[in-house]
């Protein structure tokens, strides 16, 4: 099953739930929903054409949870063959994709050992997905802890992973794994919270020009961390906060050096709230959002840009006592709901992550759950509305 760590971070609404996760972002500080323990989840997606697009997760073998990646050819999407390091017996979850070409594709996660949770990096070379072999800086072998949540790639040769790590068990720090062609290496991050960093999503615009994002606690309330690279560090940014009781970031796509966004949410003590924010070249900047549950629950977990005109945002939010996919367009103007797929049988729906092209190919992944099982739920923008496809469950 996922850690009490990993499912704070990347929330019980797409990967499970385990009992708490109090030693990560304070459930106080942001609530999250308790979805199903088992069976198939997709928290990534990855897209660079018509004929090409990954989703990654896991499922449940009825014991572990498993590495889950399906393939997008064109006409369907189909599981494809993934590793699952320390072999029968232990839990395998992977959180993000990207990808630059059909034959260049990463995919983050953990492995989980005696409790402890290890880096898992995988990579497609075009004809099959291998691991690389990836740092751990939590190395403390009773309470070391190392996982992933983002991925990006800006080509063949430079990618971006990020995630969190403890040594300690207590205080968790910030993790930049960078790949420069050759290996992964951990890069210098910075770390303002004296009790909490983490970084949940990042994006690549260029070698120069990179955005990570996530939260930091002090030991009260979180606060929105965004760090960006330059070509030589990573710095952290002002970032606004507006919830009372709490903010974190979850993703983070853009276009170009003034067209940046990053959406999570916000906690005023009650309820959870949507937070968009823009990077407009010169500060970040609260953009309104919609909150179609009122104050129940609403929260976004990923972000696509295609143009200063046009970006996408997935979440959920609560209908009576019921969680819904939601899907957020931007204009251009302003953001708008729009309708979003909820099976038919389902009795929660959600969608984790979100991806498009510059040519307005937009795929999103999530969950929903029927019975005691979750399945796998896949959406796409067919250009005026946005359809459920079949998905693989394991």
């Amino acid at each position: 099953m996922r850690s009490a760590l990993s499912v704070a971070l990347k929330r019980a609404t797409v990967l499970g739930t385990v009992a708490a996760a109090a030693a990560a972002i304070p459930l106080s500080a942001s609530a999250a929903p308790a979805g199903p323990p088992t069976d198939d989840a997709l928290p990534g997606v990855a897209v660079t054409s018509a004929t090409n697009a990954w989703a990654v997760g896991s499922y449940s073998d009825g014991t572990n949870s498993q590495t889950l990646i399906e393939r997008w050819n064109g006409s369907s999407w189909k599981t494809v063959t993934s590793p699952n390091l320390g072999g029968p017996g232990f839990d395998n979850a992977l959180t993000a994709v990207a990808a630059t070409s059909s034959s260049n594709a990463w995919a983050v996660g953990h492995w989980t050992d005696i409790g402890l949770d290890h880096t898992e990096i995988e990579h497609w070379n075009g004809s099959s997905w291998k691991v690389s072999a990836s740092p751990n800086p939590g190395s403390n072998p009773v309470t070391g802890s190392n996982d992933l949540f983002g991925v990006a790639a800006a080509s063949a040769g430079r990618a971006w992973a990020v995630g969190t790590y403890t040594n300690d068990g207590s205080t968790y720090q910030s993790l930049i794994l960078r790949w420069n062609g050759g290996s992964w290496t951990q890069a210098t991050s910075t770390n303002p919270g004296t009790a909490f960093d983490g970084l949940q999503g990042i994006t690549a615009l260029s070698g120069s020009n990179a955005w990570a994002v996530g939260s930091y606690s002090n030991g009260g309330a979180n606060k929105t961390l965004i760090e960006h690279w330059n070509g030589a560090n990573w710095t952290t940014k002002a970032s606004p906060n507006v919830g009372t009781k709490g903010d974190n970031l979850f993703a983070v796509a853009g276009t170009s050096a003034s067209n940046v966004w990053a959406v999570g949410d916000r906690f005023d003590g009650t309820a959870n709230q949507t937070l968009i924010e823009h990077w407009n070249g010169a500060s970040w900047k609260v953009v309104k959002s919609p909150n179609p549950g009122g104050d129940r629950y609403e929260a976004l977990f990923g972000v696509t840009a295609i143009s200063a005109r046009d970006a996408w945002a997935t979440g959920s939010y609560v209908v009576g006592s019921t969680y819904m996919t939601m899907i957020l367009h931007w204009n251009g103007f302003s953001w708008k709901q729009v309708k979003s797929p909820h099976p038919s049988g389902a009795e929660e729906s959600f969608l984790a992550d979100v991806a498009s092209t510059r040519t307005g190919h937009v795929w999103a992944v999530g969950y929903y759950t029927v019975g005691a099982s979750n399945r796998t739920l896949i959406a796409r923008f067919n250009g005026t509305s946005w359809k459920q496809v079949t998905s693989p469950n394991k």
